[in-house]
């Protein structure tokens, strides 16, 4: 678990925003999960939509349910 602090929420915006004006739909919690994850070096990011974080540069691993 990493917390939040503000350089990840406003980084997130920043990106939403950018993704948005380039027509590309992701969710606001998408947006700070991958941000979170590369800004604190996270090893791995484990998740069951890995398209959603492959352009964050992260490690990427994927899971069923």
């Amino acid at each position: 678990m990493i917390p939040l602090n503000s350089q990840i929420l406003q980084e997130s915006g920043s990106l939403k925003g950018y993704l948005r004006a380039k027509g590309i739909t992701l969710d606001l919690a998408d947006c700070i999960i991958g941000t979170a994850a590369k800004l604190t070096n996270a090893e791995k990011l484990i998740t069951r939509n890995i398209c959603h974080f492959q352009d964050f540069g992260l490690t990427i691993e994927s899971y069923e349910i």
